[in-house]
């Protein structure tokens, strides 16, 4: 299922049509790993992915977390709030897999996207000086909004929200200091 939500939001950065060029801007405190790097890297264990997230997120609960080995070190950990949902999918770009999957989406999440239309949006954008991309899609009976991260060229931090607004979901990542915590695991 992780699998399939990277590579959906990599298949709907790239295949959009507008305005894309490249603009990369890092923070000179992260520390960067090239490809080469992070194949050879050591993955972080499953304990370091359980204490990334809390128990709570305002009134959302931890339903699950899933964590493991399946070519790509992750961890996926659902929440649930009535009919508000949010899924924070954690992948560690160590190892050949990883490394390749980063590579990708470090494309997409470093070029300018700004693409709108009656199904929803795709823009690119910062947070905490991290490169982003929000998307929203509108359906009749759900918005789904998501929110990509490659933080230090290690790791790919998605968050999805369902019936929850693209304002809540940044603000779990500043709340939560996910891209701390990450940078942190990237040192």
């Amino acid at each position: 299922m992780r699998l399939i939500l990277i590579v959906l939001v990599f298949l709907s950065v790239i295949g959009c049509k507008g305005k894309i060029s490249d603009n990369t801007n890092k923070s000179s405190s992260e520390r960067q790993y090239t490809q080469a790097q992070l194949q050879n890297a050591k993955p972080i264990s499953n304990q370091q992915f359980k204490e990334l997230t809390s128990q709570r997120i305002d009134d959302f609960s931890k339903e699950q977390i899933s964590m493991g080995y399946s070519g790509l070190y992750s961890a996926e950990i659902s929440y649930a709030n009535d009919d508000k949902r949010i899924l924070i999918s954690i992948v560690d770009g160590a190892g050949k897999d990883g490394s390749n999957l980063i590579a990708l989406m470090k494309q997409s999440v470093d070029s300018n996207i700004d693409i709108k239309n009656q199904n929803g949006y795709i823009k690119s954008t910062s947070i905490d000086g991290i490169r982003a991309v929000k998307e929203e899609i509108k359906s009749k009976n759900n918005i789904v909004n998501k929110l990509t991260l490659i933080i230090s060229d290690r790791f790919l931090l998605t968050i999805v929200g369902t019936n929850v607004d693209m304002d809540k979901l940044e603000d779990i990542v500043k709340k939560e200091d996910l891209i701390s915590k990450l940078q942190n695991l990237a040192r």
